[in-house]
């Protein structure tokens, strides 16, 4: 069996190898980085301020891409562990459950203000709050898996930040899903890149998928070719699905979302994930994101759904229904358990995260985690020891059902959870 640990050193920072890449300065397993901003202090406390009203858009066009953000960038200088990199650029992010008027989100553009200006290379960061994971560990060990087995994923950290001297605690640094990013996976970085924010393969959902490059808004076609092939009877589905899917990374990409029980992501609710349409072989592969809600219950991911496999988008329903693709999911399943490592060698790299951020947290985030902690631990003592019984048992296979759009794109609706 592979040990993890091991992998966990040859993978996290250099994606599907031990060479050196941008950003693996920032992002180590053995530091939190202090991230230092000064601002004008009215400009923050507008940022603090600016928030997305109920509905936001979504009512007038159900099935369109989300609306433009409601928030702005403003002027920041940026200190990272004493060293003084420059002015950059900082905005808000967040979705209706992570957004906060006293420890925002953050987006940081070092070269939104001045060219050519990076930070160990990279020009993009996310620093997300943890209000929806407020267990901060859940994310990085999430995305870790992913790494173990080279998938495509970004890199996770933590890091201590201050805005304006105000201490703002600890919170999870993200690598931003962009060129340099895809370059640590790719031999040609430069295809096409969609972001799924409630988006599906479904009829007249094409507009639901965000390009976030140039190259994207030529192959929406492409998108709008596979969802009229996941309408065809399976026959037809299997002959041509390998011509728009690396289907050898999708098996991937879903067991592991399975594994590490990705509630909002692709194959649970067509949420939280981007597409890349590598130009070499003009294949689409999928990218996890928005990972908070992951490691929950090791028993369930979601209910009505059997514990080994989440069917609730268009791909993963239609292949799980048929029997060739459902026994191809669960071969690569059965694969990555093997693969990952033990409950010992997850519960020891967890530890070794408790130890490093604890004392970076604020008091308030501190007691948060210490009642979220617990729910963590069991999991990863459990999760692998729970899917092999049940794959031993031969879980009762279920009727997939395609679950109804996300509420947040229905008119009128009064719940409203969705995109990061």
């Amino acid at each position: 069996m592979l040990s993890l640990i091991f992998l966990l050193c040859m993978t996290m920072g250099a994606g599907a190898g031990s060479a050196l890449h941008q950003g693996d300065k920032l992002f180590r397993h053995d530091h939190v980085l202090k991230i230092q901003l000064r601002m004008d202090r009215g400009s923050f406390a507008k940022l603090c301020q600016q928030t997305r009203t109920p509905g936001h858009g979504y009512a007038k066009k159900i099935f369109g891409p989300p609306p433009a953000s409601p928030f702005t960038w403003f002027r920041a200088l940026l200190t990272v562990d004493e060293k003084k990199i420059g002015v950059v650029g900082v905005r808000k992010k967040g979705f209706y459950g992570s957004l906060s008027s006293t420890r925002p989100s953050l987006k940081i553009n070092t070269g939104k203000f001045k060219k050519g200006l990076v930070l160990d290379g990279i020009k993009r960061l996310v620093l997300n709050n943890g209000k929806e994971g407020p267990s901060f560990l859940r994310q990085c060990m999430a995305y870790e898996i992913f790494s173990t087995v080279s998938y495509p994923a970004p890199r996770c950290a933590f890091a201590h930040v201050w805005v304006n001297g105000r201490d703002l605690g600890l919170y999870v640094l993200l690598e931003h899903v962009d060129k340099s990013m895809l370059a640590r996976y790719f031999k040609n970085p430069g295809g096409a890149l969609f972001e799924g924010t409630g988006s599906d393969f479904r009829p007249k959902w094409q507009d639901t998928f965000e390009p976030k490059n140039k190259s994207a808004k030529k192959y929406l076609h492409r998108l709008q070719e596979l969802t009229e092939l996941l309408q065809k009877p399976d026959g037809e589905l299997l002959d041509s699905l390998h011509e728009f899917i690396d289907l050898d990374s999708f098996y991937t990409f879903w067991a592991l979302e399975s594994i590490v029980g990705h509630q909002d992501g692709y194959n649970a609710s067509g949420n939280n994930f981007f597409l890349y349409l590598d130009p070499d072989s003009g294949l689409l592969y999928f990218i996890p994101w928005g990972m908070d809600k992951v490691m929950a219950y090791a028993d369930r991911v979601v209910s009505d759904s059997p514990l080994t496999v989440l069917t609730g988008s268009v791909i993963s329903c239609r292949l799980y229904a048929i029997a060739k693709t459902r026994n191809a999911y669960i071969q690569r399943l059965r694969q990555l358990l093997d693969e990952i490592g033990t409950a010992g060698e997850f519960l020891a790299r967890l530890r070794a995260m408790h130890k490093l951020v604890i004392r970076h947290m604020l008091n308030s985030q501190r007691d948060r985690f210490k009642y979220m902690y617990p729910g963590l631990l069991d999991f990863v003592k459990n999760r692998v020891r729970v899917l092999r019984r049940a794959l031993k048992n031969n879980e009762p296979e279920p009727v997939p059902r395609l679950l109804a759009p996300p509420l947040w794109r229905i008119p009128n609706s009064s719940h409203m959870h969705g995109p990061r």
